[in-house]
């Protein structure tokens, strides 16, 4: 992997949205659309904790500038009676006053219209929440947007979560030496993770650019990836990604061998942001590599 191959993954991420904006009957609302072509979704039984397989479906977002409000229509929606819901759209969700840098909106209770489906057909869902950021950084000189959008909402029983397929993050690096764990850790902001999930083969890409697996590398400016790692889900609407078994890392399109990975866990949260922790086997030395990244990490939140 190369940084132009990096490059072109994050520029996904972002044009898995395509926006538009619409005006509807009424001239005097100004309505931004957004679809989403690739989004992962699955379900959770609420009275066992049991998790659906991941699949895959899309959806396009609503925002009505004017009437403050918010939509959200899944396509394809399968609840867990075997009922598919072709086009199921959930309007006037209404955005939460929060300091965070997200926009969150919400509905108790909503039934959404369905194409096809009289309305004494479409079950009633509650805790409707449509959390949506947008994000930056710098990546060989050009800024590059990341667009993070999750759908959570209830029904017969089940709760189900929708979300993007990839999602990149930045934040806070932190290197420390297994030989000497109570040392000071080595921190960097460099690092960007890139996370593409593959819901036909639930396997997972974890892309690294700049990455930092030992102190000596933070000049070298390496982009790493780590390939074909096992994903599942938790009844939280959280994605795993975790291999404790060693193998090597992609650098340059082929496995290399000179820094094995062990110990891998890594947490995406759709509506929050991205954790990883793993070990590294340098030929300077054994590291513990951990990144805390949520989504809006940089702004001028919470105050």
């Amino acid at each position: 992997m190369n940084s132009k191959i990096l490059l072109a993954g994050l520029a996904a991420t972002a044009t898995l949205l395509m926006s538009s904006c619409i005006n509807n009957d009424d001239p005097k609302d100004t309505i931004s659309t957004e679809n989403l072509s690739s989004a992962l979704i699955f379900s959770v039984d609420n009275s066992t904790g049991t998790t659906s397989a991941l699949s895959t479906t899309s959806a396009s977002f609503e925002t009505n500038y004017t009437q403050l409000t918010q939509g959200v229509t899944i396509n394809n929606l399968k609840l867990a009676d075997g009922v598919t819901l072709p086009k199921a759209k959930f309007s006037d969700l209404k955005p939460q006053s929060n300091n965070t840098g997200w926009m969150i909106s919400t509905a108790a209770t909503a039934t959404p219209e369905v194409e096809g489906f009289p309305e004494s057909m479409v079950p009633e869902f509650t805790n409707v929440r449509f959390s949506s950021i947008n994000h930056t950084a710098e990546l060989n000189g050009q800024t590059v947007l990341g667009a993070e959008r999750a759908v959570s909402l209830t029904t017969g029983g089940h709760t189900y979560y929708l979300c993007c397929s990839q999602a990149w993050a930045t934040g806070v690096t932190k290197v420390r030496s297994k030989e000497n764990p109570s040392g000071e850790a080595f921190e960097s902001t460099n690092s960007i993770y890139l996370i593409g999930v593959d819901a036909t083969k639930a396997k997972a890409t974890i892309q690294i650019y700049r990455a930092i697996f030992a102190p000596a590398m933070a000049s070298l400016g390496l982009d790493i990836e780590f390939r074909d790692l096992p994903v599942s889900v938790d009844p939280a609407g959280r994605i795993h990604i975790d291999q404790a078994e060693t193998f090597d890392p992609y650098y340059d399109n082929a496995p290399n061998p000179a820094f094995p990975i062990s110990n891998l866990s890594c947490t995406w949260d759709p509506a929050s942001g991205i954790n990883i922790v793993f070990d590294c086997d340098a030929k300077g030395g054994s590291y513990n590599v951990s990144a805390n990244m949520p989504f809006n990490y940089g702004m001028n939140v919470g105050s």
